[in-house]
């Protein structure tokens, strides 16, 4: 059966990404692109850009129905500057619950798919590799996943209230990489950045590559049945040491509390940067997923390691094996 498809933040990375896959796929008929901001130029005369503010229910219920779409992709997460601000909260959040209750008032929905973090668990000292989908959500508000949490909570509040026609399946994604430098979730100040810090202790991470991404979105597409909350990340994990050996810059290891104090201290001086106290708690705490539900449940499959989604990263973040940390 063709498919009509709504993808929320077309302009974004990975909006940008999954429309481009979508348009490859035999089953797809339409995809309508909505964004406060244009995308990337595309081509192809079955994609229509519709600007669109996702807090706007009543037009994006409008636009549903117009489209005749079967299948939502939420993918409009606030800029990485916007964390912290009224503004950026109500994007993730207000915006999020939004897109829910357009698509449970739709006529023709059937399947919405919600993007969420691995990091609303929280970067929390008791955690341990591997976690599982039924592990607690703990990030605070002021953290990376904090807005992640807050929205997931508020999907399972309303939850009860949805239309059981309308499949409802939550992403949790690793951090995405991509080839050209972009991603890394909480982590993208510290790759990008000549800043050189580190920890004295180890810790695992993950990182997803947006090959693994898009396969994932394209077999929820496929499934007939695809609800419930899912991890998406590779099998296996890198380790903070492995990364900065593979860094540009130098690292200075500090212990965790000033490690805190020095991240927190140049996202103040610099808040473009990506810095924060919130990076050293993501430094030295894990949050590492456990994927073995969505490849039993979807067919789901992640060919990509950690590392190898790392060393996708362009040269100029990257270096030989023989930097110290």
């Amino acid at each position: 059966m063709p498919r009509r498809i709504v993808v929320t933040g077309c302009a974004g990375r990975l909006g940008s990404m999954l429309t481009r896959g979508l348009l490859k796929h035999p089953l797809v008929r339409r995809v309508a692109g909505l964004d406060v901001r244009t995308p990337p130029p595309t081509p192809d005369p079955r994609f229509a850009y519709l600007p669109a503010d996702v807090r706007d229910e009543p037009f994006l219920r409008s636009i549903l129905e117009e489209e005749e779409a079967d299948t939502v992709f939420h993918l409009a997460f606030p800029a990485h500057e916007a964390r912290g601000t009224v503004e950026g909260r109500s994007t993730a959040v207000t915006g999020g619950v939004a897109v829910l209750d357009a698509a449970h008032r739709s006529s023709r929905v059937s399947k919405l798919v919600l993007a969420s973090s691995a990091f609303a668990y929280g970067a929390r000292s008791g955690n341990r590799p591997f976690l599982k989908e039924d592990h607690p959500l703990r990030a605070r508000p002021s953290e990376w996943g904090g807005w992640h949490r807050e929205f997931e909570l508020e999907v399972a509040r309303l939850l009860p209230e949805i239309r059981p026609s309308l499949q409802v399946c939550i992403l949790r994604l690793a951090p995405v990489l991509d080839a050209a430098g972009g991603g890394g979730g909480p982590l993208r100040g510290w790759l990008d950045s000549t800043l050189g810090l580190t920890l004295l202790r180890d810790c695992p991470l993950q990182f997803l590559s947006e090959a693994d991404l898009e396969r994932v979105f394209l077999k929820i597409l496929e499934a007939p049945e695809a609800r419930g909350v899912f991890n998406v990340a590779p099998d296996d994990a890198t380790t903070v040491k492995t990364v900065v050996r593979r860094l540009k810059s130098r690292r200075l290891a500090l212990p965790y509390p000033l490690a805190w104090a020095a991240a927190a201290a140049a996202g103040r001086w610099r808040p473009e940067s990506g810095l924060d106290g919130g990076l050293a708690a993501a430094l030295a705490f894990p949050v590492v997923l456990d994927n073995a539900k969505i490849k039993r449940v979807l067919g789901a499959r992640f060919d990509t390691s950690s590392e190898e989604a790392l060393a996708s990263r362009p040269a100029r973040t990257m270096t030989p094996p023989r930097a110290i940390c």
